[in-house]
């Protein structure tokens, strides 16, 4: 038995439902019920938002954003790579690929609310670590919460890698043929 569509569902599944755990504690901490001592007012980058920020906005600077964003739903292209195994595959691809792409932006930005509600937007412009490690240490302090959210973007990584090794050799397999 192929167990590979069933690890690669697996790490897809972590990978929703880690979204949708941080977009939920987002709208958490929107509605005041964590500590005010972690976080004063989850209102606050919402007022104003763009007003005081250590550097101003630059063409490098939306740039960069543009190509962080499409960088970020890299890997649709992979479903292609398999299409072959699939049972009816233009259906399956117009239904489905529209669906998840649509889930996986709105969930995007229910993330990015949460990140904005927890993190002051000075210290998210000034930080060096990810915005989600930053929005982990706010809401549940510095243990173990940063520590769980480094392995799942390590078996996130991992799930990119095996997808990618799985369709590349299905067109090296084809071009073969």
């Amino acid at each position: 038995m192929d167990y590979s569509p069933v690890f690669q569902n697996g790490i897809g599944i972590v990978k929703v439902l880690t979204l949708v755990f941080i977009a939920l504690t987002g709208l958490v901490v929107l509605g005041g019920h964590v500590p005010k001592e972690r976080i004063p007012d989850p209102h606050a980058n919402f007022h104003n938002a763009f007003e005081s920020l250590p550097q101003g906005a630059t063409a490098y600077g939306l740039t960069n954003a543009l190509y962080r964003i499409i960088f970020s739903y890299t890997g649709f292209e992979q479903a292609f790579n398999v299409v072959a195994e699939v049972k009816n595959p233009i259906q399956q691809l117009k239904r489905n690929g529209l669906l998840s792409l649509l889930i996986v932006t709105l969930l995007y930005i229910f993330a990015n609310i949460a990140y904005f509600a927890a993190v002051p937007k000075v210290e998210l412009a000034e930080a060096k670590l990810s915005a989600a490690s930053l929005f982990f240490i706010r809401v549940f302090g510095n243990a173990g919460s940063v520590r769980g959210l480094n392995f799942l973007v390590a078996l996130s990584s991992f799930g990119n890698l095996v997808a990618v090794l799985i369709g590349t050799s299905r067109v090296i397999r084809e071009c073969g043929r």
